[in-house]
């Protein structure tokens, strides 16, 4: 080429408006316009390889069809479809390449990229916030590397609780983690995988070098767990992840469907996890997906209904209360407990539209038990997911008004792990429920794990003892010893203490020697419909059925757990301990909850060993 035919090229594609290019016929790049080194900065090399760097590594090869194409002469111009970008963010557009055949450089190719804003307009498929792909913008690059048989991974990212953030710091902070978090995997991925932001707290990437696929996602988790600075402090935050290979499905949105499951899984499990889609899986989310539906459905007909299990007075055999519980009236399978649907209501989010239901009949339910025994009340269980709801006290106080009972009436039963999962959350409207006067119950305690220190913090009424001790009360000195714990830990802070599973007047009795006020179970009614609560289901028995005898600690040690139980220890940090310093039991073992709790028991009900 002449100087003078490179010169009036040069000056010609500098002009262009358009991102364009020359490559002379031996393949160099000649001279590259302003516009496309400002706009594709990842296309520097002077060779053409280097410049389709700005094309999705799955369309290479159309492109490069095209290439050959226009170079061997079959055609002067040919237009090919390829999404474009830089630093893992791909959107939509065209390459065109245009050979030159006059004017003294022929056998050069004019190459034009040309994304789709540009024209100026919005961009298609890209996330405003983070400048990451969209959903829609995913989408299309799945759909186009499962045509092309490309292996690929696609791994959803879901940072847990990401709604705190906004709710306690601000939108503004919440913003700036999600552009954290961006900017963090653009860092870390490699230069031919895909990031984007497909909702407000969920990020996908996809790889493909499946055979890496497994250390990228461990990479992008530990970026997520540094520490983000938001305003004046830094913050902690986890993710949820859930993985799918694209050999295994047929279409983008079947990809998405599978991860969006395997990160469901990753919840239900504990938060914090991977998990990995396979086929079991997927028959377990259409399974979940059928149950939403009619779950949806029974709560538009009025399929939910409550039974009520009294509360019975160990020492009169009257019923002081009743627990109230959900079941789903199915039309072919009959009657459900909670059990069986409670977890998809929990995650679908439907939980909280059946929490106005549950409060408005249990106030029905009071009032209707007031006439005949004073002072009745209704407890109701309340899901994680329920106690985290915005609206929840307004739906108390709306329940208590409309039934005119007195708010101590009504007590409300939520699990450990449920005020584990945001303690000062959780704090905040239990202390906001026991300022109105409504009670609350630490259900299904007893596992060893509580502490005294921990039921200090918490805003409670009442323990409720876990049915899997009460099982083995009258027969087991550990579940005995546990029991007695627990009444002993309740009594200590002054708090009321309702034992659950009660199925024999032996297990009765022992509750009744611990001092145990009052419990619930088979023994006397299992949930009923409200008209048919006993009014005095209970009848004092005395067995007396003496536990065998087990060797006595030392005092000196026995003051020691006692000690350590007062301080607010739980059973498994006494055992602990005792095991550190080289402790052994009286028969010579190693501490264990259970063995600690014997100590406990013994020394706070010396009656038990008479």
């Amino acid at each position: 080429m002449s100087d003078t035919s490179a010169a009036l090229l040069a000056a010609v594609v500098t002009a262009t408006p358009e991102i364009a290019a020359l490559v002379g016929p031996d393949g160099d790049v000649v001279w590259l316009n302003p516009a496309f080194a400002t706009r594709w900065p990842c296309a520097q090399s002077p060779t053409v390889s280097g410049l389709l760097d700005v094309v999705h590594p799955a369309d290479h090869p159309a492109v490069e069809a095209a290439w050959e194409e226009v170079r061997s002469g079959a055609k002067r111009t040919v237009v090919r479809r390829a999404r474009l970008g830089c630093s893992h963010t791909r959107r939509p557009g065209r390459v065109r390449l245009t050979r030159v055949d006059s004017g003294g450089a022929e056998g050069s190719v004019v190459i034009h990229v040309e994304a789709a804003d540009a024209g100026g307009g919005a961009r298609s498929g890209l996330d405003p916030l983070t400048g990451l792909l969209d959903r829609t913008g995913l989408l299309a690059d799945l759909d186009a590397l499962l045509a092309s048989g490309t292996p690929a991974c696609l791994s959803l990212f879901d940072i847990d609780r990401f709604r705190l953030v906004n709710e306690s710091l601000g939108h503004t902070a919440g913003d700036d983690l999600l552009r954290t978090v961006a900017q963090r995997f653009r860092g870390v991925v490699h230069d031919d995988d895909v990031v984007a932001r497909v909702s407000a707290d969920e990020f996908a990437v996809v790889c493909t070098h499946v055979e890496h696929h497994r250390d990228l996602v461990e990479a992008l988790r530990a970026e997520i767990r540094l520490p983000i600075a938001m305003g004046d402090s830094r913050h902690f935050v986890d993710c949820s992840v859930g993985v799918v290979s694209l050999d295994v499905v047929a279409g983008s949105i079947e990809a998405m469907a599978a991860a969006d499951s395997a990160v469901y899984l990753a919840k239900s499990r504990g938060r914090g996890r991977v998990e990995i889609f396979d086929v079991g899986l997927r028959d377990s989310a259409m399974t979940t997906l059928r149950r939403t539906s009619e779950l949806q459905h029974a709560a538009n007909n009025d399929e939910f209904v409550l039974r009520y299990q009294p509360i019975v007075d160990l020492n009169t055999g009257a019923t002081v209360g009743c627990e109230a519980l959900l079941r789903w009236l199915h039309p072919t399978a009959g009657e459900l407990t909670a059990g069986e649907f409670i977890e998809i209501a929990e995650t679908s989010g439907l939980v909280n539209d059946l929490t106005p239901m549950l409060l408005m009949n249990a106030g029905v339910a009071v009032r209707r038990l007031s006439q005949t025994r004073a002072g009745a009340y209704v407890s109701v269980n309340l899901s994680p997911r329920q106690l985290g709801d915005p609206r929840l006290l307004d739906h108390v106080d709306r329940g208590i008004a409309q039934a005119g009972i007195e708010p101590k009436q009504l007590m409300v039963e939520i699990t450990e792990t449920a005020v584990l999962l945001d303690v000062p959350g959780a704090v905040a409207v239990l202390r906001a429920l026991r300022e109105r006067g409504v009670r609350v119950a630490l259900d299904d305690f007893g596992t060893g794990f509580s502490s005294l220190l921990r039921l200090r913090e918490l805003p409670v009424d009442c323990l409720k003892v876990d049915r899997a001790f009460v099982s083995g009360v009258a027969r087991s000195r550990d579940d005995l010893a546990i029991v007695a714990s627990v009444v002993n830990m309740a009594s200590t802070l002054g708090l009321d203490c309702i034992a659950e599973g009660v199925e024999s007047e032996d297990q009765a009795e022992q509750l009744r020697r611990l001092g145990c006020a009052a419990a619930q179970g088979y023994l006397w009614s299992p949930a009923v419909a409200l008209q048919d609560v006993p009014a005095q289901p209970g009848l004092r028995h005395d067995p007396r059925r003496r536990q065998a005898e087990a060797p006595a600690v030392d005092s000196d040690t026995e003051d020691w757990i006692m000690r350590l139980h007062s301080g607010g220890a739980s059973l498994h940090s006494i055992a602990a301990v005792l095991n550190g310093a080289g402790a052994r039991t009286a028969r010579g073992t190693r501490w264990h909850p259970r063995s600690v709790a014997r100590v406990i028991s013994r020394a706070a009900y010396p009656q038990l060993d008479g």
